[in-house]
């Protein structure tokens, strides 16, 4: 557990980030009308992150984290690229490793906002450095990830197979 002053820091960075974020894609702006009124609970739980998130039509408020919600969403920061894609976000669910509570029409409404959008995140750091570097960053990341995931589905297969072999052995 981080001391409280780095959780608020850390907490506070990742508020700036969040507005940021909104405020310079044109569709998350444009995109926040459907949204309206929505009170997200987020936690984070590696990071000991806890806010709501409330939409309004042109910007995101983060407000204590006991404010009243629509949606809670409790999970761990590298499960949140899931909730972009229907089956990785029902198998983050049923491997326990995303809680995801509602009013159903608040959830789906939050879930169709976030899968119609795939951030540009080469254009948005290219707002902040050369486009060549932007480039290079956003190859990387991108490379990184999909070694993650084939690592991570080597790992599961293989403690499959020594489950399947363990068990049968006498």
């Amino acid at each position: 557990m981080m001391p409280p002053l780095i959780n608020t820091l850390a907490n506070n960075a990742l508020e700036t980030k969040l507005r940021a974020i909104v405020r310079l894609d044109p569709f998350w702006r444009e995109q926040l009308a459907q949204l309206n009124g929505l009170h997200l609970y987020i936690e984070l739980i590696d990071l000991g992150f806890k806010r709501v998130i409330q939409f309004g039509p042109t910007d995101v408020h983060c407000l204590a984290p006991y404010t009243q919600a629509d949606v809670r969403l409790i999970t761990r920061c590298r499960y949140l690229s899931s909730l972009t894609d229907a089956n990785q976000t029902q198998l983050a669910i049923e491997e326990g490793h995303m809680q995801l509570m509602g009013y159903e029409q608040a959830v789906k409404a939050l879930l169709q906002f976030l899968r119609c959008h795939h951030a540009d995140w080469e254009s948005q750091l290219a707002q902040i450095m050369p486009d060549a570097l932007a480039y290079q960053l956003t190859a990387v990341g991108q490379l990184a990830i999909e070694q993650l995931q084939q690592a991570k589905q080597s790992l599961s297969q293989s403690y499959d197979f020594w489950r399947r072999n363990e068990s049968t052995s006498p």
